[in-house]
């Protein structure tokens, strides 16, 4: 995303009750069934974002590690 010159990196996805994915429409659908299924309608929306200052794959890579090191401490804090 940008405005003017300034220009951001977004990376995200959602996660709750065992799964991970970044469609609205699947998090719709499993939200339904879950509801449905398990009487549970929670999860989390996870956003990275970070300034791209130089070359976007820099940002990426940078993003990466990020979420390389924070996702695995995620399971104590989303239900499953």
């Amino acid at each position: 995303m940008g405005k003017g010159l300034d220009r951001q990196l977004y990376l995200f996805w959602y996660q709750g009750r065992g799964r991970v994915y970044a469609s609205e429409y699947w998090n719709k659908i499993y939200l339904i069934w879950d509801g449905l299924t398990k009487k549970r309608t929670d999860g989390a929306l996870i956003r990275v974002n970070n300034p791209v200052t130089g070359n976007i794959d820099n940002a990426l890579k940078t993003q990466s590690e990020f979420i390389k090191l924070f996702f695995p401490l995620l399971k104590e804090y989303i239900p499953d």
